[in-house]
Protein backbone atom coordinates (compact mmCIF):
# COMPACT_ATOMS: atom_id res chain seq x y z
CA UNK A 1 0.00 0.00 0.00
CA UNK A 2 1.08 3.36 -0.38
CA UNK A 3 1.20 3.97 3.74
CA UNK A 4 3.76 1.02 3.89
CA UNK A 5 5.67 2.29 0.64
CA UNK A 6 5.87 5.91 2.36
CA UNK A 7 7.31 3.40 5.77
CA UNK A 8 9.51 2.02 4.09
CA UNK A 9 10.84 5.38 2.16
CA UNK A 10 11.81 6.62 5.67
CA UNK A 11 13.67 3.16 6.80
CA UNK A 12 15.81 2.87 3.95
CA UNK A 13 15.99 7.20 4.12
CA UNK A 14 17.30 6.56 7.94
CA UNK A 15 19.49 3.31 6.42
CA UNK A 16 21.27 5.08 4.05
CA UNK A 17 22.10 7.98 6.30
CA UNK A 18 23.44 5.21 8.80
CA UNK A 19 25.28 3.58 6.81
CA UNK A 20 26.81 6.71 5.07
CA UNK A 21 28.04 8.00 8.76
CA UNK A 22 29.21 4.54 10.03
CA UNK A 23 31.38 4.55 6.48
CA UNK A 24 32.25 7.80 7.00
CA UNK A 25 32.83 7.57 10.68
CA UNK A 26 35.85 4.71 10.02
CA UNK A 27 36.77 7.04 7.01
CA UNK A 28 37.50 9.67 9.50
CA UNK A 29 39.07 7.17 12.14
CA UNK A 30 41.58 5.49 8.93
CA UNK A 31 42.65 9.12 8.63
CA UNK A 32 43.84 10.13 11.84
CA UNK A 33 45.65 7.29 12.02
CA UNK A 34 47.40 8.06 8.79
CA UNK A 35 47.90 11.60 9.72
CA UNK A 36 48.78 10.58 12.95
CA UNK A 37 51.80 8.52 12.15
CA UNK A 38 53.05 10.60 10.18
CA UNK A 39 53.42 13.07 12.80
CA UNK A 40 57.13 13.85 14.36
CA UNK A 41 55.58 13.20 17.70
CA UNK A 42 54.75 9.49 16.80
CA UNK A 43 58.27 8.80 15.00
CA UNK A 44 60.07 10.05 17.53
CA UNK A 45 58.37 8.31 20.50
CA UNK A 46 58.40 4.92 18.82
CA UNK A 47 62.21 5.69 18.31
CA UNK A 48 62.68 6.46 21.76
CA UNK A 49 60.51 3.48 23.18
CA UNK A 50 61.99 1.62 20.95
CA UNK A 51 65.88 1.80 22.06
CA UNK A 52 64.26 2.18 25.76
CA UNK A 53 62.60 -1.32 25.72
CA UNK A 54 65.47 -2.85 25.01
CA UNK A 55 66.40 -1.60 27.79
CA UNK A 56 63.69 -2.81 29.84
CA UNK A 57 60.44 -1.00 30.89
CA UNK A 58 62.17 -0.33 34.53
CA UNK A 59 64.98 0.68 33.29
CA UNK A 60 65.98 4.51 33.64
CA UNK A 61 66.35 5.48 29.82
CA UNK A 62 62.40 3.60 29.31
CA UNK A 63 61.05 5.76 32.55
CA UNK A 64 62.90 9.01 30.57
CA UNK A 65 60.65 7.89 26.96
CA UNK A 66 57.48 7.82 29.72
CA UNK A 67 57.97 11.32 31.18
CA UNK A 68 58.83 12.60 27.36
CA UNK A 69 55.91 10.96 25.59
CA UNK A 70 53.38 9.57 27.80
CA UNK A 71 51.12 12.63 28.95
CA UNK A 72 51.15 13.76 25.02
CA UNK A 73 50.32 10.73 23.96
CA UNK A 74 47.70 9.84 26.47
CA UNK A 75 45.64 13.48 26.05
CA UNK A 76 46.02 12.67 22.43
CA UNK A 77 43.66 8.91 23.44
CA UNK A 78 41.75 11.41 25.37
CA UNK A 79 40.81 14.21 23.09
CA UNK A 80 40.36 12.00 20.28
CA UNK A 81 38.19 9.22 21.80
CA UNK A 82 39.76 6.54 21.50
CA UNK A 83 40.19 2.95 23.99
CA UNK A 84 43.88 2.53 23.86
CA UNK A 85 47.27 3.42 21.58
CA UNK A 86 49.82 0.91 20.75
CA UNK A 87 53.48 1.68 19.37
CA UNK A 88 54.77 -1.59 18.09
CA UNK A 89 58.70 -2.05 17.41
CA UNK A 90 59.47 -3.74 14.08
CA UNK A 91 59.89 -7.37 16.20
CA UNK A 92 56.54 -7.09 17.32
CA UNK A 93 57.20 -5.60 20.70
CA UNK A 94 54.46 -3.80 21.90
CA UNK A 95 56.65 -0.97 23.84
CA UNK A 96 54.05 1.44 24.68
CA UNK A 97 50.57 1.77 25.64
CA UNK A 98 48.41 4.49 27.06
CA UNK A 99 45.92 1.91 29.22
CA UNK A 100 48.65 -0.89 30.02
CA UNK A 101 46.68 -3.78 30.05
CA UNK A 102 47.88 -7.26 30.00
CA UNK A 103 48.88 -6.49 26.01
CA UNK A 104 51.40 -4.10 27.17
CA UNK A 105 55.09 -5.39 26.87
CA UNK A 106 54.42 -8.65 24.78
CA UNK A 107 55.23 -9.78 21.09
CA UNK A 108 52.15 -9.39 18.54
CA UNK A 109 54.82 -12.16 16.40
CA UNK A 110 55.67 -14.87 18.96
CA UNK A 111 53.41 -13.89 22.34
CA UNK A 112 50.01 -14.60 23.31
CA UNK A 113 47.79 -12.09 21.57
CA UNK A 114 49.39 -12.69 18.59
CA UNK A 115 46.30 -14.30 16.47
CA UNK A 116 44.46 -11.77 17.71
CA UNK A 117 42.73 -8.45 15.91
CA UNK A 118 45.73 -6.50 17.04
CA UNK A 119 48.16 -8.81 15.69
CA UNK A 120 46.89 -9.21 12.85
CA UNK A 121 46.85 -5.55 12.46
CA UNK A 122 50.11 -5.20 13.26
CA UNK A 123 51.34 -7.71 10.66
CA UNK A 124 49.53 -6.08 7.96
CA UNK A 125 50.84 -3.01 9.00
CA UNK A 126 54.43 -3.94 8.86
CA UNK A 127 54.23 -5.05 5.14
CA UNK A 128 53.44 -1.30 4.85
CA UNK A 129 49.44 -1.38 4.62
CA UNK A 130 46.70 0.51 6.57
CA UNK A 131 44.67 -2.33 8.18
CA UNK A 132 41.56 -2.22 10.43
CA UNK A 133 40.11 -5.87 12.02
CA UNK A 134 36.46 -6.99 12.67
CA UNK A 135 35.02 -7.01 15.97
CA UNK A 136 36.17 -9.67 18.17
CA UNK A 137 36.47 -10.37 21.80
CA UNK A 138 40.20 -9.06 23.36
CA UNK A 139 41.34 -11.14 26.33
CA UNK A 140 43.46 -8.12 27.52
CA UNK A 141 40.32 -5.72 27.71
CA UNK A 142 38.47 -8.28 29.98
CA UNK A 143 36.90 -10.46 27.17
CA UNK A 144 35.30 -7.31 25.65
CA UNK A 145 34.17 -6.64 21.97
CA UNK A 146 37.69 -4.69 20.59
CA UNK A 147 38.51 -3.38 16.89
CA UNK A 148 41.89 -2.05 15.68
CA UNK A 149 43.46 -0.46 12.79
CA UNK A 150 47.15 -0.05 12.56
CA UNK A 151 49.55 1.80 10.07
CA UNK A 152 53.45 1.26 9.80
CA UNK A 153 55.42 4.48 10.98
CA UNK A 154 57.81 5.65 8.62
CA UNK A 155 61.68 7.34 9.47
CA UNK A 156 63.37 8.54 5.91
CA UNK A 157 61.19 5.57 4.31
CA UNK A 158 61.89 3.06 5.95
CA UNK A 159 59.44 0.80 8.60
CA UNK A 160 60.47 1.79 11.66
CA UNK A 161 57.44 0.12 13.77
CA UNK A 162 53.64 0.30 13.85
CA UNK A 163 51.09 2.62 15.34
CA UNK A 164 47.79 0.83 16.31
CA UNK A 165 44.78 2.38 17.46
CA UNK A 166 41.81 0.31 19.46
CA UNK A 167 38.55 2.19 18.51
CA UNK A 168 36.00 3.26 20.85
CA UNK A 169 32.68 0.59 20.01
CA UNK A 170 30.39 2.94 22.30
CA UNK A 171 30.63 5.56 19.43
CA UNK A 172 29.45 2.68 17.01
CA UNK A 173 26.35 1.91 18.78
CA UNK A 174 25.61 5.61 19.62
CA UNK A 175 25.10 6.08 15.97
CA UNK A 176 23.40 3.47 15.46
CA UNK A 177 20.98 4.11 18.37
CA UNK A 178 20.47 7.80 17.39
CA UNK A 179 16.38 7.14 16.51
CA UNK A 180 15.51 10.43 14.59
CA UNK A 181 12.74 9.27 12.26
CA UNK A 182 12.43 5.96 14.07
CA UNK A 183 9.44 6.70 16.35
CA UNK A 184 8.90 4.82 19.22
CA UNK A 185 9.87 1.12 18.11
CA UNK A 186 12.35 1.53 15.63
CA UNK A 187 16.05 0.84 15.57
CA UNK A 188 19.21 0.57 13.51
CA UNK A 189 22.28 -2.03 13.64
CA UNK A 190 25.27 -3.89 12.59
CA UNK A 191 25.66 -7.28 11.88
CA UNK A 192 29.07 -8.97 10.68
CA UNK A 193 29.09 -12.24 8.06
CA UNK A 194 28.53 -14.58 11.63
CA UNK A 195 25.10 -12.60 12.31
CA UNK A 196 25.95 -11.33 15.52
CA UNK A 197 25.43 -8.08 16.68
CA UNK A 198 28.53 -5.22 15.96
CA UNK A 199 26.54 -2.75 18.14
CA UNK A 200 24.48 -2.99 20.75
CA UNK A 201 20.51 -2.94 20.64
CA UNK A 202 18.38 -0.51 22.15
CA UNK A 203 15.85 -2.97 23.54
CA UNK A 204 18.65 -4.13 25.97
CA UNK A 205 19.86 -2.90 29.10
CA UNK A 206 23.00 -5.16 28.42
CA UNK A 207 25.81 -4.71 25.40
CA UNK A 208 24.69 -7.03 22.96
CA UNK A 209 27.47 -6.46 20.59
CA UNK A 210 28.76 -10.33 19.97
CA UNK A 211 26.38 -11.73 22.31
CA UNK A 212 22.89 -11.62 19.93
CA UNK A 213 22.77 -13.14 17.11
CA UNK A 214 20.48 -12.20 14.40
CA UNK A 215 19.38 -14.89 12.26
CA UNK A 216 16.94 -13.10 9.95
CA UNK A 217 15.96 -13.36 6.35
CA UNK A 218 17.28 -9.42 6.08
CA UNK A 219 20.61 -10.10 8.37
CA UNK A 220 21.69 -12.82 5.89
CA UNK A 221 20.58 -10.76 2.60
CA UNK A 222 22.41 -7.27 4.08
CA UNK A 223 25.88 -9.33 4.80
CA UNK A 224 25.61 -10.94 1.55
CA UNK A 225 26.12 -7.18 0.29
CA UNK A 226 21.53 -6.80 -1.09
CA UNK A 227 19.74 -3.62 -0.65
CA UNK A 228 16.34 -3.92 -0.17
CA UNK A 229 13.42 -3.92 2.29
CA UNK A 230 10.93 -6.02 3.34
CA UNK A 231 8.34 -7.61 6.18
CA UNK A 232 9.64 -10.14 8.52
CA UNK A 233 9.77 -11.29 12.05
CA UNK A 234 12.25 -9.64 14.18
CA UNK A 235 15.52 -10.83 15.96
CA UNK A 236 12.57 -10.55 19.08
CA UNK A 237 9.54 -12.22 17.31
CA UNK A 238 8.37 -9.53 16.63
CA UNK A 239 6.74 -8.41 13.39
CA UNK A 240 8.92 -4.88 11.94
CA UNK A 241 9.52 -3.21 8.31
CA UNK A 242 13.20 -3.86 7.80
CA UNK A 243 15.32 -1.79 5.70
CA UNK A 244 18.80 -3.36 4.77
CA UNK A 245 22.19 -2.95 3.22
CA UNK A 246 25.95 -3.56 3.32
CA UNK A 247 28.39 -1.77 4.98
CA UNK A 248 31.91 -1.30 3.27
CA UNK A 249 34.40 -0.31 6.57
CA UNK A 250 37.71 1.15 4.82
CA UNK A 251 37.11 -1.86 2.09
CA UNK A 252 38.21 -4.11 4.58
CA UNK A 253 35.55 -5.12 7.03
CA UNK A 254 31.61 -6.17 5.59
CA UNK A 255 28.79 -5.40 7.73
CA UNK A 256 25.13 -5.51 7.48
CA UNK A 257 22.88 -2.54 8.67
CA UNK A 258 19.44 -2.89 8.90
CA UNK A 259 16.67 -0.25 10.10
CA UNK A 260 13.69 -1.59 11.30
CA UNK A 261 10.49 -0.22 12.73
CA UNK A 262 7.74 -2.82 14.64
CA UNK A 263 4.90 -3.03 12.12
CA UNK A 264 2.27 -1.94 14.64
CA UNK A 265 3.76 1.08 14.61
CA UNK A 266 4.61 1.53 10.90
CA UNK A 267 0.77 0.98 10.60
CA UNK A 268 -0.61 3.35 13.47
CA UNK A 269 -1.76 6.22 10.85
CA UNK A 270 -4.15 3.62 9.54
CA UNK A 271 -5.24 2.69 13.03
CA UNK A 272 -5.14 6.57 14.21
CA UNK A 273 -7.65 6.45 10.99
CA UNK A 274 -9.08 4.12 11.87
CA UNK A 275 -10.33 5.34 14.85
CA UNK A 276 -10.76 8.54 13.77
CA UNK A 277 -13.11 7.03 11.27
CA UNK A 278 -15.01 5.19 14.23
CA UNK A 279 -15.16 7.99 16.46
CA UNK A 280 -16.73 10.20 13.36
CA UNK A 281 -19.42 7.50 13.08
CA UNK A 282 -19.69 7.34 16.26
CA UNK A 283 -20.29 10.82 16.68
CA UNK A 284 -22.41 10.57 13.81
CA UNK A 285 -24.33 8.22 15.51
CA UNK A 286 -24.89 10.37 18.33
CA UNK A 287 -26.18 13.33 16.77
CA UNK A 288 -28.40 11.16 15.04
CA UNK A 289 -29.72 9.30 17.75
CA UNK A 290 -30.05 12.74 18.99
CA UNK A 291 -31.86 14.23 16.33
CA UNK A 292 -33.98 11.13 16.02
CA UNK A 293 -34.63 11.32 20.13
CA UNK A 294 -36.20 15.30 19.36
CA UNK A 295 -37.66 13.91 16.33
CA UNK A 296 -39.45 11.24 18.26
CA UNK A 297 -39.89 13.63 21.92
CA UNK A 298 -41.59 15.76 19.88
CA UNK A 299 -43.39 14.14 17.21
CA UNK A 300 -44.10 10.74 19.27
CA UNK A 301 -43.31 10.30 22.66
CA UNK A 302 -44.69 13.63 24.01
CA UNK A 303 -47.92 12.16 22.45
CA UNK A 304 -47.47 9.00 23.40
CA UNK A 305 -46.62 9.99 27.27
CA UNK A 306 -49.69 12.05 26.71
CA UNK A 307 -51.96 9.09 25.58
CA UNK A 308 -50.06 7.41 28.85
CA UNK A 309 -51.59 10.35 31.27
CA UNK A 310 -55.22 10.20 29.50
CA UNK A 311 -55.56 5.75 29.99
CA UNK A 312 -53.89 6.34 33.13
CA UNK A 313 -56.40 8.75 34.35
CA UNK A 314 -59.19 6.74 32.81
CA UNK A 315 -57.88 3.25 35.05
CA UNK A 316 -58.21 5.80 38.09
CA UNK A 317 -62.28 5.84 36.56
CA UNK A 318 -61.43 9.68 36.01
CA UNK A 319 -63.67 9.97 32.80
CA UNK A 320 -63.23 13.55 32.95
CA UNK A 321 -59.90 13.87 32.00
CA UNK A 322 -58.77 16.13 28.51
CA UNK A 323 -55.52 15.81 26.46
CA UNK A 324 -52.91 19.08 27.46
CA UNK A 325 -51.47 19.06 24.02
CA UNK A 326 -53.05 18.91 20.31
CA UNK A 327 -52.38 16.33 18.43
CA UNK A 328 -51.92 15.75 14.76
CA UNK A 329 -53.87 14.02 12.25
CA UNK A 330 -50.89 11.34 12.14
CA UNK A 331 -51.40 7.56 13.12
CA UNK A 332 -51.02 9.01 17.12
CA UNK A 333 -53.64 11.15 16.51
CA UNK A 334 -55.91 8.81 14.87
CA UNK A 335 -55.00 6.54 17.92
CA UNK A 336 -55.72 9.41 20.37
CA UNK A 337 -59.20 9.93 17.89
CA UNK A 338 -59.69 6.10 18.93
CA UNK A 339 -58.80 6.58 22.56
CA UNK A 340 -61.17 9.46 22.85
CA UNK A 341 -63.96 7.84 21.13
CA UNK A 342 -63.68 4.82 23.94
CA UNK A 343 -63.76 7.70 26.55
CA UNK A 344 -66.82 9.29 25.11
CA UNK A 345 -68.48 5.74 25.40
CA UNK A 346 -67.68 5.22 28.72
CA UNK A 347 -68.79 8.66 29.97
CA UNK A 348 -72.21 8.32 28.14
CA UNK A 349 -71.89 4.37 29.67
CA UNK A 350 -71.41 6.58 33.02
CA UNK A 351 -73.85 8.49 33.32
CA UNK A 352 -76.43 5.92 31.99
CA UNK A 353 -75.30 3.92 34.57
CA UNK A 354 -75.96 6.62 37.03
CA UNK A 355 -79.09 7.58 36.15
CA UNK A 356 -80.14 3.69 36.28
CA UNK A 357 -78.65 3.77 39.92
CA UNK A 358 -80.72 6.82 40.44
CA UNK A 359 -83.91 5.08 39.36
CA UNK A 360 -83.09 2.32 40.67
CA UNK A 361 -82.79 3.84 44.27
CA UNK A 362 -85.70 5.74 43.73
CA UNK A 363 -87.81 2.13 42.99
CA UNK A 364 -86.49 0.91 46.03
CA UNK A 365 -87.61 4.15 47.88
CA UNK A 366 -91.32 3.51 46.64
CA UNK A 367 -90.60 0.05 46.72
CA UNK A 368 -90.01 0.11 50.62
CA UNK A 369 -92.57 2.48 50.93
CA UNK A 370 -95.25 0.63 49.46
CA UNK A 371 -94.58 -2.97 51.44
CA UNK A 372 -94.63 -0.72 54.40
CA UNK A 373 -98.16 -0.06 53.25
CA UNK A 374 -99.01 -3.17 52.02
CA UNK A 375 -97.91 -4.72 55.43
CA UNK A 376 -100.11 -2.04 56.91
CA UNK A 377 -103.02 -4.07 55.17
CA UNK A 378 -103.46 -1.19 52.31
CA UNK A 379 -103.17 -3.43 48.85
CA UNK A 380 -104.69 -0.89 46.90
CA UNK A 381 -100.94 0.72 46.63
CA UNK A 382 -99.12 0.63 43.22
CA UNK A 383 -95.79 1.74 42.00
CA UNK A 384 -95.26 4.33 38.96
CA UNK A 385 -94.97 2.29 35.53
CA UNK A 386 -94.25 5.18 33.96
CA UNK A 387 -90.24 4.57 33.72
CA UNK A 388 -88.44 2.77 30.98
CA UNK A 389 -86.81 0.33 33.26
CA UNK A 390 -90.44 -0.95 34.81
CA UNK A 391 -90.50 -4.33 34.62
CA UNK A 392 -89.89 -4.99 38.85
CA UNK A 393 -92.98 -1.89 39.62
CA UNK A 394 -95.12 -4.29 37.06
CA UNK A 395 -94.23 -7.29 38.50
CA UNK A 396 -94.77 -5.60 42.32
CA UNK A 397 -98.15 -4.58 41.69
CA UNK A 398 -98.63 -7.61 39.73
CA UNK A 399 -98.06 -9.57 43.29
CA UNK A 400 -99.78 -6.69 44.97
CA UNK A 401 -102.70 -7.04 42.97
CA UNK A 402 -102.94 -10.84 43.39
CA UNK A 403 -102.41 -10.81 47.21
CA UNK A 404 -105.55 -8.03 47.38
CA UNK A 405 -107.47 -10.47 44.89
CA UNK A 406 -106.34 -13.59 47.25
CA UNK A 407 -107.11 -11.68 50.19
CA UNK A 408 -110.68 -10.89 48.82
CA UNK A 409 -111.60 -14.76 47.76
CA UNK A 410 -109.97 -15.33 51.24
CA UNK A 411 -112.48 -13.17 53.12
CA UNK A 412 -115.46 -14.36 51.05
CA UNK A 413 -114.26 -18.08 52.06
CA UNK A 414 -114.34 -16.78 56.11
CA UNK A 415 -117.65 -15.39 55.51
CA UNK A 416 -118.84 -18.25 54.30
CA UNK A 417 -116.92 -20.73 56.63
CA UNK A 418 -118.24 -18.72 59.52
CA UNK A 419 -121.89 -18.99 58.16
CA UNK A 420 -121.39 -22.42 57.90
CA UNK A 421 -120.12 -22.95 61.27
CA UNK A 422 -123.13 -20.97 62.15
CA UNK A 423 -125.62 -23.54 60.58
CA UNK A 424 -123.13 -26.40 62.21
CA UNK A 425 -123.76 -25.00 65.74
CA UNK A 426 -127.44 -24.73 65.33
CA UNK A 427 -128.04 -28.34 64.24
CA UNK A 428 -125.50 -28.95 67.03
CA UNK A 429 -127.83 -27.33 69.37
CA UNK A 430 -131.10 -28.98 67.97
CA UNK A 431 -128.96 -32.40 68.08
CA UNK A 432 -128.88 -32.09 71.61
CA UNK A 433 -131.39 -31.11 72.69
CA UNK A 434 -133.07 -34.05 70.24
CA UNK A 435 -130.35 -36.10 72.68
CA UNK A 436 -131.73 -34.83 75.90
CA UNK A 437 -135.53 -35.77 75.22
CA UNK A 438 -134.21 -39.35 73.96
CA UNK A 439 -131.75 -39.39 77.11
CA UNK A 440 -135.01 -38.39 78.98
CA UNK A 441 -136.91 -41.10 76.97
CA UNK A 442 -134.97 -43.95 77.41
CA UNK A 443 -134.41 -43.20 81.10
CA UNK A 444 -137.67 -43.63 81.62
CA UNK A 445 -138.10 -46.44 79.24
CA UNK A 446 -135.57 -48.27 81.54
CA UNK A 447 -137.29 -47.17 84.59
CA UNK A 448 -140.72 -48.77 83.40
CA UNK A 449 -138.79 -51.52 82.89
CA UNK A 450 -137.46 -51.77 85.97
CA UNK A 451 -140.52 -52.01 87.75
CA UNK A 452 -142.20 -54.26 85.01
CA UNK A 453 -139.10 -56.62 85.99
CA UNK A 454 -139.81 -56.46 89.40
CA UNK A 455 -143.32 -57.12 89.15
CA UNK A 456 -142.43 -60.21 86.71
CA UNK A 457 -140.27 -61.19 89.58
CA UNK A 458 -143.22 -60.98 92.31
CA UNK A 459 -145.15 -62.47 90.06
CA UNK A 460 -142.91 -65.22 89.57
CA UNK A 461 -142.55 -65.98 93.19
CA UNK A 462 -146.31 -65.93 93.72
CA UNK A 463 -146.59 -68.85 91.30
CA UNK A 464 -143.79 -70.71 92.71
CA UNK A 465 -145.64 -70.40 96.10
CA UNK A 466 -148.41 -71.58 94.56
CA UNK A 467 -147.56 -74.64 93.62
CA UNK A 468 -145.81 -75.89 96.24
Amino acid sequence: SSLLDEEFNKLDAVKTIKKNQMEDYFNTKRTDIEVLSKMPLIKNALKDYTEAYKKGIDSNEYKESEKKWNNLLSDYVKKYNYYDLFLIDKEGNVVYTVCREPDYATNLINGPYASTGLGTAFREALNGKFKITDIEKYAPSNNAPAMFMAVPVYDNGEIIGVLALQIPLGDVSKIMNERTGLGETGETYLVGNDLMMRSDSRFSNEPTTLKLKVDTETAKLAVEGKDGHKIILDYRGIPVLSSYAPVNICGQVKWGILSEIDLSEAMAPVSDLKNKIIICLIILALLSSAAAYYILENLIIRYLRELENILDELVKCNLDVKPKISFNNDEIGRLYQKVNKLVENLQREAKQQLEDKKALAQTFKELTKAMQKVAGGDLTVRLDESGKNNKLQKTINAAISNIQTLTKELKAQIINLNREIDTLKEGIERAKETSDQVADAASQVATAATDQSTELQDVSQDLESTGE
